[in-house]
């Protein structure tokens, strides 16, 4: 019997010997079979086109920017411009390399020559067709700084802006342009606070009425926001309510978000969005 016992607790010890020996970490990842490319550019005007190893892209703002193309572990690299405006000239930090771990501070800095680029947006046209008038008020903006072009004159205005009728050039000889800069425009925003009163949300909406109340007052009542700004407020479930359309009235906007209250089980995040824009109305005039 003794016998017997004994080769039990042996045969025991082996399987469990067997079991523990140093296999491979689960927990380890695998190693990256790809690296990836990103990081900044500075000077930008217009567009430049990157390649790395023949995959191209195109990049049209300054600022971050994020490649698609990967280059697999192991194999060797090469990153270079192949296309930008004519003088446009542009720098890269790296051109060439063995990819190893993903290039994130790949830095391409532009300087222009000769280039220039501009956006503009008009803010409202005037057609006063009873006196041949017609009048509109432009915002431009510096496509390579970002700045606001402010120095416009009667001068200087062809060296910016082309305007055309019927796709040709206005005859100065047939037509005047005159360039009046509008300083310290009187302007008015409106905000449109989306709140979301599903069932979700029912621990939460007393704090999110009290956020909107700090939002918008201080602890002495008064208004936050600047002279012309005006708020309105929608609560949305399944269906989309204005609390109160855009107002700068104190008293209505506290009694707005004195009434939101619990809805039903449904979120229409989509329906809120587009009615919150669709109350936005851009006016401007001169």
């Amino acid at each position: 019997m003794n016998k017997l016992k004994s080769s039990a607790i042996a045969l025991t010890l082996i399987a469990l010997q067997g079991c523990g020996g140093g296999g491979d970490n689960s927990d380890t990842p695998p190693a990256p079979s790809f690296i990836g490319f990103s990081g900044n550019i500075s000077g930008l005007s217009q567009f430049v086109t990157i390649a790395i190893n023949g995959q191209e892209q195109t990049i049209e703002q300054n600022g971050e920017f994020v490649l698609d193309a990967t280059v697999e572990v192991g194999t060797n690299f090469n990153i270079e411009i192949v296309d930008a405006p004519e003088g446009l000239s542009c720098d890269l930090s790296t051109e060439s390399g063995v990819a190893s771990n993903d290039i994130t501070d790949l830095e391409v800095s532009c300087q222009g020559i000769e280039t220039a680029a501009y956006s503009i947006s008009s803010l409202n046209f005037d057609d006063e067709t009873d006196t041949s008038v017609i009048a509109t008020t432009l915002h431009l903006i510096d496509r390579k700084s970002g700045k606001i072009v402010d120095i416009l004159d009667n001068e200087n205005i062809s060296n910016y802006i082309t305007f055309v009728e019927n796709g040709l050039p206005i005859d100065q000889l047939e037509s005047f342009i005159e360039v009046d800069p509008v300083e310290n425009l009187a302007s008015s925003y409106t905000t449109v606070i989306a709140v979301d009163v599903s069932y979700s949300r029912r621990n939460v909406l007393s704090q999110t009425k009290q956020a909107i109340k700090d939002f918008l007052f201080k602890r002495d009542g008064t208004f936050k926001l600047a002279p012309g700004s005006k708020v309105a407020i929608v609560t949305f479930d399944d269906k989309v309510v204005f609390e109160t359309h855009a107002t700068d009235d104190a008293n209505i906007l506290l009694s707005s978000i004195e009434a939101i209250e619990l809805g039903g089980n449904s979120t229409n995040l989509h329906g809120a969005m587009v009615e919150s824009l669709n109350s936005w109305k851009n006016e401007v005039s001169t």
